[in-house]
């Protein structure tokens, strides 16, 4: 998938997150191994998810996508989203192409980080 699918995936899974955490699964699929190595397991990344910095991102009710910035094996996209709260939260998501290993090809979040 190219850079700019793997963050409409990613938005969508926080968007529509239940209550088994289905979204958030789905995000960290999408997770580098470099940043699942540091927000893993996935019962710590859900965690990490519903800290203040990141709780806006879920059940959003609008995503708007900056361009798309590219550079070799690296992709950054800036998101303006509004929260269930009516908040509205600028984030970066940050992606790698990964050169190896199982993912060898695949585009990948690396992190995402506010604004």
């Amino acid at each position: 998938l190219a850079p700019d699918a793997v963050i409409a995936i990613v938005l969508d899974a926080l968007a529509h997150n239940d209550d088994d955490d289905a979204g958030l699964a789905v995000v960290f699929a999408f997770a580098s191994p470099v940043n699942r190595a540091v927000v893993g397991p996935l019962e710590r990344f859900s965690d990490l998810a519903r800290d203040d910095v990141y709780r806006p991102l879920l059940g959003h009710v609008r995503a708007v996508r900056g361009g798309l910035k590219v550079d070799g094996d690296r992709a950054t996209q800036r998101v303006v989203v509004t929260s269930a709260s009516g908040d509205r939260v600028v984030y970066t998501f940050s992606l790698s192409r990964q050169s190896s290993g199982a993912y060898k090809g695949c585009w990948m979040t690396d992190g995402v980080t506010r604004e």
